[in-house]
């Protein structure tokens, strides 16, 4: 998975996927104390796609977005200015 941008300054990250199985995608961000502030089901009938996550209402600061597609989970940490 690919994040960008790293930070984020603008409404959305955006996400870059490989989903080998092209099946539906949890999205979640958490913030530094681990609450989770963001929740979204991707279906995807692609193996690979560019994802927009909004990110607008979120306070500056440290996050992880977690993608889990069933089989495998994926962690990255970002950063909103």
């Amino acid at each position: 998975m690919q994040i960008f941008p790293n930070p984020v300054k603008g409404e959305n990250l955006s996400l870059g996927v490989t989903n080998p199985k092209a099946q539906a995608m949890d999205v979640k961000i958490y913030d530094i104390n681990g609450r989770q502030v963001f929740q979204q089901t991707i279906n995807s009938n692609a193996s690979r796609g560019n994802y927009q996550v909004p990110v607008a209402k979120l306070a500056a600061g440290n996050y992880t977005v977690v993608i889990n597609n069933g089989e495998e989970e994926i962690r990255k940490q970002f950063v909103k200015n």
